[in-house]
């Protein structure tokens, strides 16, 4: 099959040891304006499955994807800076707690996390975020 016309999407890029490697490559067999779809870390907790280099800020993702020769034509950060530090204040009990209790833990903080990634800007959850989504067009 034909990659050059698809769209290339890399949800691991936290995971790739050479970024910049990665991101050329795709550069180079993309056609012009084929598209990069990238997802990734901007907070989360380490978990080496089988690595974990890194992680991103909002514009250092996007000034590593320019580099390559990409234009960013969408990008968006997912659950912001208050609710991700409930998220991982509750997997942080999460598996020390016995079965039971999980889904009680869960019940409580999962409504406080959604309000307080609601009560924030879309400008300060696209700075500072848990998750990033990218949509890049080669140029």
């Amino acid at each position: 099959s034909d990659l050059s016309q698809a769209n290339l999407n890399e949800v691991d890029l936290y995971r790739a040891n050479l970024q910049q490697a990665y991101l050329k490559e795709a550069h180079r067999i993309l056609e012009k304006e084929g598209k990069l779809i990238l997802s990734t870390h901007g907070y989360w907790m380490f978990h080496p499955d089988p690595t974990d280099f890194w992680r991103w800020t909002s514009t250092g993702l996007q000034k590593i994807v320019r580099e390559a020769g990409f234009e960013v034509v969408y990008f968006e950060g997912i659950l912001g800076r208050s609710a991700m530090g409930l998220q991982l204040f509750q997997d942080g009990l999460l598996f020390k707690l016995p079965k039971p209790l999980r889904f009680l833990l869960s019940l409580i903080l999962q409504p406080l996390i959604i309000f307080f990634d609601k009560i924030i800007t879309s400008k300060s959850r696209n700075e500072d975020a848990c998750t990033f989504v990218l949509v890049a067009k080669k140029v």
